[in-house]
């Protein structure tokens, strides 16, 4: 699109140049910007799910340690 145009016509002359180079890379960061969001927010949403799963994994490693606490042979009978 940049590129038709003769001028921008809010900058100078040696400006044009360089303008017909930035414009693009701003566009082209805003996209990849976009992308990086997208993929933040997916890994947010994973992390929330597994986070779930390893509160659940220590309630069920702790509730499985007292039950073995309380088991006899752990308690030093030695039968």
């Amino acid at each position: 699109m940049l590129k038709d145009w003769e001028t921008c016509h809010w900058f100078c002359a040696p400006c044009n140049s360089k303008m017909g180079k930035v414009i693009p890379s701003i566009i082209k960061l805003t996209y990849r910007m976009a992308v990086v969001d997208n993929q933040v927010a997916h890994l947010e949403r994973e992390m929330k799910i597994m986070s779930g799963h390893m509160a659940k994994v220590k309630e069920d490693v702790a509730r499985d340690l007292e039950k073995f606490s309380r088991h006899k042979y752990c308690k030093g009978d030695g039968r």
